[in-house]
């Protein structure tokens, strides 16, 4: 809370008429150059441009919605899945399908008899402490669904809010480094702060145009003021040494508890 505190006193003392008017609808350039930077650091190479501010990565998932999926439509989810993304894609009233996961990913075998079935338009995935499972998907199993969805002109939905604070394992690229055209959510709710509401999208330019498009009409912006304080707090601690923290706080209570939480996909959220 002191860091935060600092962070937003000095902000509004240097650029308080600024940071307290509108802004643009991509959000604050240098906050999304810095995201940029971190990727690059994990194997995956992108530009600003391709970076969308988004209130926290629940946002994402409509905005989605938004630009691809029609009535109908098919949209593949793992099994289990996040249930907040089955109550966001339902709005646009697809048809969906579930792949089985198994200790290592996707069941590959079953997502290429699908796609090879249906007309899938999208696949939404959390590669990363999978929520509710926790698993993570291996390097190979990320190799091989990539080039299973490129080969059926499926969109990849990549979701990692989970990914920094890995407190065992190796870090792995994630599978947008395999497949440019997908689609990758970030946040700093667990990092930083949930309260903040601050996310993003990485998407190609192409498809940028149009998120912009529909995040305008939405509201305009995400809250501009929640960007400048959350760059100061990353340009003036170290971030890493807070997530250390962090790592161990995770990794304290899955000792105790003895394993990840999880729960089940509810009767009646349309998965088969």
């Amino acid at each position: 809370m002191d860091e935060i505190a600092a962070a937003s006193s000095k902000v509004l003392k240097k650029e308080g008429d600024k940071v307290l008017q509108y802004s643009t609808t991509e959000g604050y350039r240098p906050l999304r150059e810095y995201i940029a930077k971190n990727y690059s650091r994990k194997g995956l190479k992108v530009q600003a441009e391709e970076i969308l501010i988004t209130n926290g990565s629940q946002q994402c998932l409509d905005l989605i919605g938004k630009i691809f999926v029609n009535k109908s439509d098919g949209v593949l989810l793992e099994q289990p899945t996040y249930l907040a993304a089955i109550q966001a894609f339902s709005l646009f009233e697809p048809q969906f399908k579930s792949v089985p996961l198994l200790k290592d990913g996707v069941d590959t075998e079953y997502l290429q008899k699908t796609l090879l079935k249906d007309d899938i338009k999208l696949f939404y995935a959390v590669t990363n402490f999978q929520n509710p499972t926790g698993i993570t998907y291996s390097k190979n199993k990320r190799k091989e669904m990539a080039e299973i969805l490129e080969s059926h002109n499926t969109v990849l939905v990549e979701d990692n809010p989970y990914g920094d604070i890995r407190f065992m394992g190796e870090d792995l690229a994630p599978v947008k480094s395999y497949i440019p055209e997908s689609v990758l959510f970030g946040s700093f709710s667990k990092i930083i702060s949930p309260g903040m509401r601050l996310g993003w999208i990485v998407a190609p330019e192409e498809m940028m145009d149009k998120l912009i498009i529909v995040k305008q009409a939405s509201d305009l912006h995400s809250n501009y003021f929640a960007q400048r304080v959350v760059y100061q707090y990353l340009q003036d601690n170290d971030v890493e040494n807070h997530i250390q923290k962090i790592r161990k706080l995770y990794k304290d209570a899955k000792g105790s508890d003895g394993g990840c939480y999880r729960k089940s996909i509810p009767s009646g959220s349309g998965i088969h």
